[in-house]
């Protein structure tokens, strides 16, 4: 996960220089950018997705009320996965 990826690679970027951090910030950022675009829902690939299927296949609009409840609920989705993926990483610190 996260944490062990960072916590091995971060020593080792930060003894090589600025140049190398700025470059480690550089692939972090194309990255976020790459997996904004994905088509889940919460993210802004998803919302273009789900305005794209209900224009084609409903012929209207996506009401307010029903993309936030859908955007909501993907979102808590990615929190809770986010955090179980980084307690995993934390117990494998302290168990070593």
């Amino acid at each position: 996960g996260p944490i062990l990826v960072i916590g091995g690679i971060f020593p080792n970027i930060i003894s090589m220089g600025p140049d190398m951090i700025l470059m480690l910030t550089a692939i972090i950022s194309i990255s976020l950018a790459c997996m904004n675009i994905l088509p889940i829902p919460a993210l802004d690939g998803g919302r273009w997705l789900m305005t794209f299927i209900f224009r084609i296949l409903f012929k209207k609009p996506l009401s307010k009320e029903t993309e936030e409840n859908i955007n909501g609920w993907s979102f808590m989705f990615l929190m809770g996965l986010s955090l179980l993926i980084i307690f995993l990483d934390f117990t494998k610190i302290f168990r070593g």
